[in-house]
């Protein structure tokens, strides 16, 4: 707890903005994380994986892996090996789920002039084609903006574009990439993020129980293959 707190205040953190607690919790360690995530409201929850292998994860378990099933409700910050780049990737599937993780974005990253955001669509032979339905959005923004940036052959990345850019976030500093393609979208997502140089990448998730189209499974089978990436799921 100390080394991290100043580690913290050394980058620039004031000590009166850092809690620290520890909590007696036997084996279900992820149960006693999100509880306590849940008590406090927190914006998201940060963990370091270790980077378990197969065998060891299924005699061990994953806090990560367990925390993903767990929390739906609370974005999941899950950090491999040692990050770098302070670049971000966004996968966009048209989806409100994919919608909030760009709003995720825009909330943390206002106004900052020093990363570089890259929108993304990646295809595979088995995926739904994406598709931009407006009506889905309305109940989170406004109606007229929906239809006019949530539609049209640009549908998937004119909203993202405006609201990062709404945020104070510089438009040359977000890019468009061109449509990816791979028999699975979690290797297409993780693969651009190394050939951009992409440290972060973050991904929308649909609700419990709705495990189809891009998101469904994707999330999930890409905390199991990141490595050297922050990967932020947000629910």
């Amino acid at each position: 707890m100390n080394k991290a707190k100043e580690k913290l205040t050394r980058t620039g953190f004031k000590p009166e903005r850092i809690k620290t607690s520890i909590h007696i919790s036997g084996y279900n360690i992820a149960g006693a994380i999100q509880q306590t995530a849940t008590q406090k409201l927190v914006d998201a929850i940060l963990i370091g994986r270790q980077g378990l292998n197969g065998i060891s994860e299924m005699l061990m378990g994953s806090v990560s892996t367990s925390l993903f099933r767990k929390c739906h409700d609370t974005p999941l910050w899950i950090i491999d090996g040692e990050v770098k780049s302070k670049d971000f990737i966004v996968p966009l599937d048209g989806s409100l789920n994919s919608l909030m993780a760009i709003d995720h974005l825009c909330h943390l990253l206002e106004k900052r002039d020093d990363i570089n955001i890259h929108l993304f669509h990646c295809n595979s032979p088995f995926s739904q084609k994406a598709q931009c339905n407006p009506e889905l959005f309305y109940h989170k923004w406004d109606k007229a903006w929906c239809d006019k940036t949530l539609s049209g052959v640009d549908c998937l990345f004119e909203g993202p574009r405006q609201l990062l850019s709404g945020a104070g976030i510089p438009l040359s500093r977000i890019h468009i990439l061109p449509e990816g393609s791979a028999l699975e979208e979690a290797r297409g997502i993780i693969s651009a993020a190394k050939e951009h140089g992409c440290g972060t990448i973050v991904m929308g998730r649909r609700p419990a129980g709705n495990a189809q189209g891009l998101f469904g499974g994707v999330s999930h089978r890409a905390i199991k293959r990141v490595q050297d990436v922050a990967l932020w799921i947000v629910g």
